[in-house]
């Protein structure tokens, strides 16, 4: 088949490592695969190659995009889209697959108690998926969420879970001192202003452990402003959006990983850092829980709870034996989920979605 898979932003890392997994392990399988997205600045090319795939950015106007889409599916032959939905308007490419009859299959790795009036509540979800013959989730506590919004949708929806982020080269760094990892963007949801507090409690206890904040800010330096106020100067380190070889090397020098998230939906970040063989400490939210086994490969708290957060920190930060213990644990546990499995779970979605736009008189597939 050719598949398309869109509506994905390469600026963005998440973005770009599912669209690149996901698309690695197509190709193995036999499929030609393009990948689209949104054209974000005029300095981007509309059509480039990346990683040997063709790649589709389309610019700004619902109207001129809509045309950009429907002349990528003549140019590409597209047998089957595949679209992921994040945080940013999909009217464009909804509108092209309405009037194109595609066959569509939809992914939503949204939070969407978050995104919901984004998206303009239910009637606006309903509207992204309305074309498709299937919803992915990535995890059975998303599904559930969306089941509970649009219930007609169980026998068409199921959860397929994100495989393990291939390791980049990436050298240890040089250590002067101990220090825990967080690896998220800078956002409200995300809670680092939680870790801050929490960090505060442990250095009571440990007073040479360091904290170190990877990702991109998105409060405009506020966190910053809240570690002064806690006092956590010279202790925490924000080192702002990084390559993923450097996120690699963080995670080769950390003591363990903290995620602290109030929600969530299945954090890459997690996956990368159980594979790196670093013991974790994530809040209970989301798809953590079908991924973190408490007590086995790591460490679940409360979201919202600082105090329990401080405290499995400090268990973490004492026991030497027990990091040692809960990271080659995880490490196993990542080897569970694979781009591979979600490849072959897609691959049965698309041709379901194939056959059933054939039956129903609409776009015929291209063998």
């Amino acid at each position: 088949m050719r598949i398309a898979l869109a509506w994905l932003d390469l600026a963005d890392p998440t973005d770009r490592v599912i669209a690149r997994s996901l698309a690695v392990e197509l190709r193995r399988r036999g499929h030609a695969v393009c990948l689209v997205g949104p054209r974000r600045r005029r300095a981007e090319a509309a059509r480039g190659m990346s990683g040997g795939f063709p790649v589709y950015r389309v610019g700004p106007g619902e109207g001129p995009a809509v045309r950009q889409l429907r002349g990528i599916h003549a140019r590409e032959g597209v047998d089957v889209w595949h679209c992921h939905a994040f945080g940013r308007s999909h009217r464009a490419f909804t509108e092209a697959a309405r009037l194109g009859r595609w066959p569509l299959v939809v992914s939503l790795h949204l939070v969407l108690k978050d995104y919901l009036a984004f998206l303009g509540g239910v009637r606006g979800l309903r509207g992204l998926i309305a074309g498709s013959s299937h919803v992915a989730l990535p995890n059975e506590a998303a599904r559930a969420e969306f089941l509970r919004l649009c219930p007609e949708w169980r026998r068409r929806s199921s959860a397929v879970y994100y495989g393990t982020p291939a390791p980049a080269d990436a050298a240890r760094p040089r250590r002067a001192k101990p220090y825990v990892l967080s690896v998220a963007r800078l956002a409200p949801y995300k809670g680092q202003d939680l870790l801050l507090m929490a960090f505060a409690k442990v250095l009571d206890e440990k007073p040479g452990l360091r904290l170190v904040l990877c990702g991109r800010d998105q409060l405009g330096g506020a966190l910053k402003v809240f570690a002064r106020t806690l006092g956590l100067d010279g202790r925490v380190a924000f080192t702002g959006e990084a390559s993923r070889a450097r996120v690699q090397a963080l995670l080769k020098g950390c003591d363990f990983v903290v995620l602290p998230s109030r929600r969530e939906n299945f954090p890459l970040a997690a996956l990368e850092a159980m594979a790196a063989g670093k013991a974790l400490v994530a809040s209970a939210t989301g798809g953590l829980p079908e991924l973190v086994r408490h007590g086995v490969d790591g460490l679940l708290v409360p979201p919202n709870d600082a105090d329990a957060l401080a405290a499995r920190m400090l268990e973490l930060a004492g026991d030497p034996a027990l990091r040692r213990r809960l990271g080659r644990a995880a490490r196993r546990r990542s080897g569970a989920f694979t781009w591979a499995a979600a490849a072959r779970l897609y691959e049965a979605l698309y041709a379901r979605a194939a056959q059933s736009r054939r039956s129903a008189g609409g776009t015929r597939s291209k063998k």
